[in-house]
């Protein structure tokens, strides 16, 4: 088959934010995007990096070595369980539940009281200070009367929490403030405190959920400190300069102070929830599988090649395990269908097609499979369906995901060549950890006739592959600390380089362009070997983007105080909890 570059389809860059909602944190069911195969697919095309042509086995050798221009910077990917960037500095323990209940009279009381106040308390969250900054620059006045009225039925619930022994009373309290929330005292709050109150949105939903650990206590359910904002910290610290120091936002006699830690933390929040999807690259897709184990080993067939996804044809029939050899790009499908050739587990040879359909609707897929490729288009072209059968179930996995010729080409691509870097989830399971990607060296192998070695990926290589190279490539990645900092010491974020080696082999055709690749080395295919699931990325200069209706300013009071921090110069200093902080006088604009 001649390999065919297709440009990814508009509809699935809209599946972006359900894969990575959730950012460091396990699959809610969500929509699949990326249907990998060994030559490259549509959702590893290199032309989605930017490429229009296959690059050369010569130009590839050409590239031992690449680095961005610029390190990267680390933070706490703000977990959930500590509600996200609405947790204050001077919260000790999270799961405390004198601290984890105490907040209708303590959190939203004392936020509100501090607007009037000409100094702000530093030890607010990185969220309350940009509340309070974002009510001084729109002239949101608060409504006392109406902010009472929320609280005191929340107040009533947070006494009788304190009552509650039981685990289950207190989830079904915990679920009534939820509630609270998605009703009107939840628009009240959203109107004064709109980033405050999404930190406690998302973590009354998840503890009063009975799937999950309430509290950190033990056999209360699944774990979930590791969900959180990776997924917008890890391309903000590539897109956006470190911080220098803090920063003292002023608005007339009235001030407050942003320290390192809380400009970080802003900048996490606003890559995680406000990134311009125009901008956006993204290759690959999320694996649903081994939750509880981020290193873990995937579904797997013989050789410990990875397994593609699973079928049932019927409540009653076995489940069937599949690999997918190669997208059929076919003329006759829509833009919103895509066709493989299904081989199951034990058998060699193609055993018919699988017609995806995505519903844009409702984010869904639906599969029909067909024996041959005339009965799949008889039935898109005249909705016969002769010769077809309709799965009761399929399960596609997504933890073979990132094809090897295509993260090699994002390697030289977004570093080599644009010197900025990407992200990648570096976990295969249902975890997900995204870390910033910004360093690489490669060692190559001679290059090998395919039909000359003994080659353990043999059966799943891209059609039309003539050469094969093994690569073993040293990839340089930053990790980040589990909790937050005010501050942050010459050389800090350095102690979190990290670097992985992978190992894959790249597939050329008789021309020696690169067609494809395989994980693992020509002797060893293992389920067990790291391999990125995911790979995303923006193009160079892009900012997140405003969303004033939903109280989101970025260029007006995010990206300023970003901007403040990068000066050389220091204009004043403070001691905050025995550390002396110095920071840059901002004068933050009306927008009335």
């Amino acid at each position: 088959m001649n390999q065919k570059w297709v440009s990814r389809k508009t509809f699935f860059l809209g599946l972006f934010l359900s894969i990575v909602s959730i950012g460091c944190g396990k699959s809610q069911e969500l929509p699949e995007v990326s249907k990998q195969q060994e030559g490259a697919d549509r959702n590893n095309s290199f032309e989605i990096l930017g490429r229009a042509d296959l690059a050369s086995y010569d130009e590839l050798r050409k590239v031992e070595s690449v680095v961005a221009e610029r390190k990267p910077w680390t933070d706490t990917y703000w977990p959930f369980t500590a509600k996200g960037v609405s947790r204050r500095w001077d919260v000790k323990d999270p799961n405390d539940e004198r601290d984890a209940f105490n907040w209708p009279s303590n959190y939203f009381r004392t936020h509100a009281e501090a607007t009037n106040f000409p100094y702000i308390n530093p030890m607010l969250s990185p969220a309350e200070k940009y509340d309070i900054v974002y009510r001084w620059r729109f002239g949101k006045n608060l409504d006392w009367f109406r902010l009472w009225g929320a609280l005191e039925p929340m107040m009533g619930v947070e006494d009788q929490l304190r009552f509650s022994e039981k685990i289950e009373d207190k989830r079904g309290l915990v679920a009534q403030l939820g509630e609270q929330f998605k009703g009107e005292t939840g628009e009240t709050f959203k109107t004064f405190f709109p980033m405050t109150t999404d930190g406690w949105s998302v973590w009354l939903n998840f503890t009063s959920d009975p799937a999950y650990k309430y509290l950190a206590k033990k056999d209360s359910g699944e774990d979930w400190h590791w969900m959180g904002y990776c997924h917008g910290w890890a391309p903000a610290a590539i897109m956006a300069a470190t911080p220098l120091h803090a920063v003292m936002a002023r608005i007339g006699n009235q001030q407050v102070l942003f320290t390192e830690g809380d400009i970080r933390g802003l900048l996490t929040k606003s890559w995680s929830d406000h990134w311009p999807a125009k901008d956006m690259y993204f290759l690959g897709r999320r694996c649903n599988k081994n939750t509880e184990d981020p290193n873990g080993e995937i579904p797997a067939g013989a050789g410990g090649r990875g397994l593609y996804g699973s079928l049932r044809f019927s409540q009653e029939e076995p489940e069937q395990s599949f690999y997918v050899k190669a997208e059929y790009f076919a003329a006759f499908t829509r833009p919103n269908e895509r066709i493989y050739p299904l081989s199951f587990e034990g058998r060699s040879n193609p055993d018919g097609f699988l017609l995806e359909r995505y519903n844009g609707q409702n984010n869904t897929f639906s599969y029909i499979y067909g024996g041959t490729l005339e009965a799949l288009q008889r039935y898109v072209e005249t909705g016969s369906q002769a010769d077809l059968r309709f799965p009761f179930l399929v399960e596609i996995y997504g933890c073979w995901d990132v094809n090897p010729a295509s993260f090699h080409m994002t390697v030289i691509e977004k570093i080599g060549k644009e010197k900025l870097g990407f992200v990648i989830d570096r976990t295969r399971t249902g975890q997900v950890w995204n870390q910033p990607v910004v360093e690489a060296k490669f060692v190559f192998s001679d290059l090998k006739v395919a039909s000359e070695v003994s080659d353990a990926g043999a059966a799943f290589r891209a059609p039309g592959t003539k050469y094969l190279v093994e690569v073993i490539a040293d990839v340089k990645w930053l990790s980040e600390p589990t909790k937050p900092r005010m501050v942050y010491t010459p050389g800090f974020d350095d102690r979190y380089m990290i670097t992985t080696r992978y190992q894959y082999t790249l597939e050329f055709d008789r021309q020696k362009k690169l067609i494809g690749g395989e994980w693992g080395t020509l002797d060893k295919i293992s389920a067990k070997q790291m391999t990125p699931d995911f790979i995303f990325g923006f193009k160079p200069g892009s900012k997140p983007v405003d969303n004033l209706q939903k109280g989101f300013d970025y260029s007006g009071i995010i990206d300023k105080i970003h901007a403040c921090s990068l000066t050389p110069e220091t204009d004043g200093s403070v001691v905050v909890e025995g550390q002396q902080i110095r920071y840059k006088d901002c004068s933050m604009d009306l927008a009335y």
